[in-house]
């Protein structure tokens, strides 16, 4: 081999491990930075449930208080109604609220020409209360992206504290949190239907992900 020859091999003996070790550091680094983007979304998505089952406990304890009365209380329409009024006044997206008794029938609505529940709502709510837990429905029978959330909670001796609050209200538990780079909140309810996306939300709103 020529003196040329030689020395060529051995620049390329010098050169080629220190590619190779530099792909195989880039890779490295490559897939420490996809792990940590991994883990920073399931940070996010994490927080981003607390936060909303905050928010949605928050919304039952007004409900709690007034099913934890003693039986008498639900007897005394004018003591009931003052009470419904007192827990609706300051939510300003809470549209109705009512009590029920375990056939069904409102006992208490206020205010008094609130829309009357609609009857499959009905029927899964008192379904639900009646194992004693609390129940959270979607009513879409304002139109397509336009809904209500249903919130109950038992009474004891039969019966449930209902509250419809409007849509518009699943924004408030994400105001103001931060997302990484393209990252995406969507919440969708029993039926698999958006009832909220941190992006294009107007365009999504009743989007069917049943199939997706």
């Amino acid at each position: 081999m020529s003196i040329r020859g030689r020395l060529l091999a051995l620049a390329l003996g010098g050169v080629l491990p220190l590619l190779i070790v530099g792909l195989i550091v880039l890779s490295i680094v490559w897939n420490e930075k996809q792990n940590q983007l991994n883990e920073s979304l399931e940070q996010h998505a994490e927080l981003a449930a607390i936060v909303f089952d905050r928010w949605l406990d928050a919304q039952y304890q007004p409900l709690r208080t007034i099913a934890s009365y003693p039986p008498n209380h639900f007897k005394d329409e004018s003591a009931l109604e003052g009470n419904l009024r007192a827990a609706l006044i300051h939510r300003t997206n809470w549209i109705d609220l009512r009590v029920l008794d375990a056939s069904g029938k409102v006992v208490s609505v206020y205010p008094a020409n609130a829309e009357p529940l609609p009857v499959d709502v009905a029927e899964r709510v008192l379904g639900e209360v009646k194992r004693g837990a609390p129940s959270v429905e979607t009513d879409w029978v304002r139109g397509e992206g336009r809904y209500l959330v249903t919130i109950a909670v038992p009474v004891e001796g039969a019966g449930a504290v209902v509250a419809r609050i409007g849509g518009a209200a699943l924004q408030e538990p994400f105001r103001g949190m931060s997302l990484p780079d393209r990252a995406v909140i969507t919440l969708v309810d029993h039926g698999q239907r958006v009832v909220y996306r941190s992006q294009t939300p107007e365009s999504t709103i009743g989007l069917d992900l049943t199939d997706s």
